[in-house]
């Protein structure tokens, strides 16, 4: 099983996701679409 950790790099993410999204006005209101399909890797 592959993990995902998200890397703040200063240029592309300024700082860690859940500091972003604790700091009000730091991220800008966009829709999200999320899923997950059940055989994507088999």
């Amino acid at each position: 099983m592959l993990q995902f950790a998200p890397v703040a790099d200063g240029e592309f993410l300024l700082k860690h996701p859940t500091t972003m999204l604790q700091q009000e006005g730091s991220l800008s209101p966009v829709p999200v679409m999320v899923g997950v399909t059940r055989d994507e890797l088999e």
